[in-house]
């Protein structure tokens, strides 16, 4: 009987250091969220810098550009930022407290410009997260893009603009691997008034000149002079050679599907 009471006691006591116990479980796991937290962030952090370390090395070419797009920002962070740069101090002259919330910037979008693109740019710009690649007026080795875009997973978007024609079975290839990115190829059809972009079953046409044209923005051409049309560049170099006065027929699909055929003759001026 007398061993009961100091019984009741330890467990009494044992109960009294549980929320210590617990409380010190928490505590370590609070610090252990925290510190895993900074080590992301700053990973991330690290990771943005290289990118607009290896984007600003590229820029030193001006034929080269860079647009930025930081992370989405959560709509609390956006009423921090508007309260950080908030009215200017009158002290400091420039925002609240004399600066402002630098955003982190990502270089997403990259314009190239009139140059020859070698492999190493395409090896640089590979390691940059971009989602969309626009080359204009350029020369580059078509299997240098296509490595460059299997080893860029966040691409969405690939314009090839008044560049070189591109081998149709690479073009193809690329299509295939990636379905979900869009590999736009377009250009001038051999005079300012044709402006087109290659299509799965066609050329489509950009541009609508009605004093030169019958044929409508969005419409498909098929066919020119009978013979099935698989580039635009197909159109640049029979347009582009011919006289004023000359003509070429096309077969051309409308947006509901009609065919019919169309004569163009260049403009004599």
């Amino acid at each position: 009987m007398d061993q009961q009471p100091d019984n009741v006691e330890g467990k009494t006591a044992g109960e009294k250091r549980r929320p210590w116990v617990v409380r010190h479980w928490l505590l370590s796991l609070f610090g252990l969220i925290v510190i895993t937290g900074m080590v992301i962030i700053t990973v991330m952090l690290l990771q943005i810098q290289e990118q607009q370390r290896i984007a600003a090395d590229l820029t030193v070419d001006s034929q080269i550009y860079f647009m930025d797009y930081g992370p989405k920002k959560p709509a609390w962070v956006t009423d921090l930022i508007e309260w950080y740069d908030g009215p200017p101090s009158p002290s400091k002259g420039y925002g609240r407290f004399g600066d402002r919330f630098d955003w982190p910037k990502i270089p997403r979008h990259c314009g190239i410009l009139a140059r020859h693109v070698d492999t190493a740019t395409f090896d640089a710009l590979a390691e940059l997260e971009l989602f969309e690649l626009e080359i204009c007026r350029s020369t580059f080795s078509p299997e240098d893009l296509q490595s460059f875009i299997e080893r860029s997973p966040t691409l969405i978007n690939v314009a090839l603009l008044h560049c070189d024609e591109f081998p149709a079975k690479i073009a193809a290839e690329i299509r295939k691997a990636r379905p979900e990115m869009t590999f736009r190829e377009s250009g001038e059809g051999g005079h300012r008034w044709f402006a087109l972009t290659n299509v799965p079953d066609g050329v489509k046409f950009d541009l609508n000149w009605k004093d030169y044209t019958d044929i409508r923005q969005g419409e498909i051409l098929t066919a020119m002079n009978g013979q099935p049309l698989q580039t635009y560049h197909q159109v640049k170099r029979k347009v582009g050679a011919m006289k004023p006065g000359e003509s070429v027929r096309f077969k051309v699909r409308d947006v509901a599907g009609v065919e019919r055929e169309e004569v163009f003759t260049v403009p004599v001026k």
